[in-house]
């Protein structure tokens, strides 16, 4: 039988390979430790085949349906190229009446988050 995971936390989600959001755009320069260059070629890596980006298992924006997913709390940061990935990925599941949260870490990018800030994150959503 299908094991279905009670929820989900995805965190500074990189889920669409689209690039052209603003936030890649505008912050996708290097200021913040990635570029959008960068997130371009980390794409290529999982890319296998130019089908891949109309598979669901390879980019969540593919697929026909949010239904039926678990629950989710998207961690975003505000200042990472990765923003709308993450809060357009929360909009999708409730519109598909799956529960979901997203929060937003105003000033971090995803590889910039100290330890501290996600363990008060922890608490804040209990």
């Amino acid at each position: 039988a299908r094991v279905q995971p009670a929820g989900q936390i995805p965190l500074f989600p990189f889920i669409s390979p689209r690039a052209n959001t603003p936030p890649y755009i505008n912050m996708g320069h290097g200021k913040h430790f990635m570029t959008r260059d960068a997130l371009l070629v980390m794409w290529g890596l999982y890319q296998s085949k130019p089908e891949d980006m109309n598979n669901p298992i390879f980019t969540a924006f593919a697929t026909d349906s949010f239904a039926n997913l678990p629950p989710a709390l998207v961690i975003v940061g505000g200042a990472d190229p990765l923003l709308d990935d993450g809060t357009s990925y929360s909009s999708n599941l409730k519109s598909a009446g799956v529960d979901s949260q997203c929060s937003k870490l105003s000033r971090y990018a995803a590889l910039l988050l100290p330890v501290g800030q996600n363990v008060s994150l922890r608490n804040r959503h209990r």
